[in-house]
């Protein structure tokens, strides 16, 4: 089983997008929008959720592959891509 520069795009842009869904969600739970704080909010543990988050969504990736269409970081096979030219 071998990961391809592509797997690994795929894989790198699904977790940068969990750790950004993270960040933001910590900022938001518990606020409103007239509430609304960022510098209320603690960033120490946005930023462990954000690196939680990325990590677990490599593993997923990684654990992934073996069920997923070929080449990608996807659980599913709805996800193809085009070789490159």
């Amino acid at each position: 089983m071998s990961y391809t520069k592509t797997f690994w795009m795929d894989a790198l842009e699904r977790a940068s997008k969990s750790a950004l869904q993270a960040v933001l969600t910590s900022w938001l739970v518990g606020t409103t929008a007239e509430q609304f704080d960022l510098f209320a909010t603690d960033l120490l543990i946005s930023l462990k959720l954000a690196v939680s988050m990325f990590v677990l969504s490599i593993i997923m990736s990684v654990l992934s592959k073996p069920a997923g269409a070929p080449g990608t970081a996807s659980l599913t096979n709805n996800v193809v891509y085009e070789p490159t030219k």
